[in-house]
């Protein structure tokens, strides 16, 4: 087993039916997930974070999606004030 494999698992409190295989899915959907949240417009960022992280949570636990509501202004306006 790798010191890749090891580290994942105790950072995210997984088993050992967690192999390198499992990594590699969670490494690319990052890199996909980054690159989209990147090529956002201001617009469209706090719902394509919002997807990004539904879509991760959902991968990574087999949990339920966590769904933010589509107008969270307080959240939404300091989202594009960092983001800007």
């Amino acid at each position: 087993m790798s010191d890749v494999v090891s580290r994942y698992r105790r950072t995210y409190g997984l088993g050992d039916e967690i192999g390198i295989e499992h990594v590699e899915v969670h490494r690319e959907l990052e890199e996909r997930l980054t690159r989209e949240l990147l090529a956002s417009t201001p617009e469209s960022r706090w719902r394509v974070f919002s997807a990004a992280y539904t879509e991760l949570y959902r991968a990574l636990t087999g949990a339920p999606a966590l769904v933010m509501p589509e107008s969270a202004p307080d959240e939404a306006d300091t989202l594009k004030k960092l983001t800007a």
